[in-house]
């Protein structure tokens, strides 16, 4: 038999995680868009984490996804990450598995996706300027890692996902 711990009532602010669980169903009930639905259950997940108090969130990775995401751009690598976070390589990847649950590449790309979203959605930009805009070299390359993403290309995304 595995010992378990009594459940405790503890205070907490659950607004977070009562929004991101109302997003994430209208968007089930809506487009349901796989990259969206996946954003919002790591985003719940994350709420539940510090709802439990299982999510402490190691300060270095904070600072290091702030400045990462204020220069999505850059052409970032794992050495570059580890330096930034003023960590070794292997020890930013053990980090990032255990917060993320994704290396720490497979994070900025998913930053970098996110970032694209928002811009396909909130602006009548050019994909390839935003291809630029993320990290990517090539609007290719752009193109296919952001089906990869979303299931859909850029284009479509942008059609599905424009506020009339």
């Amino acid at each position: 038999m595995i010992p378990t711990q009594r459940a405790q009532l503890v205070r907490a602010d659950a607004d977070d995680f009562t929004l991101t669980l109302q997003m994430l169903t209208r968007e089930a009930m809506g487009a349901a868009l796989p990259a969206a639905l996946q954003s919002l259950v790591n985003l719940l997940d994350t709420h539940v984490r510090r709802l439990i108090g299982a999510d402490q969130v190691d300060a270095r990775l904070w600072r290091l996804w702030t400045q990462v995401e204020a220069d999505l751009s850059h052409d970032w690598n794992v050495r570059k990450l580890a330096q930034l976070a003023l960590m070794s390589e292997e020890h930013l990847r053990r980090l990032c598995h255990r917060h993320y649950q994704r290396s720490p590449m497979s994070y900025l790309t998913q930053l970098r996706m996110h970032r694209a979203g928002m811009l396909l959605r909130s602006t009548t930009s050019k994909i390839e300027d935003i291809a630029q805009r993320v990290g990517f070299s090539t609007v290719y390359a752009f193109s296919a890692a952001f089906k990869r993403w979303s299931s859909v290309p850029p284009s479509k995304f942008r059609q599905q996902t424009k506020t009339p």
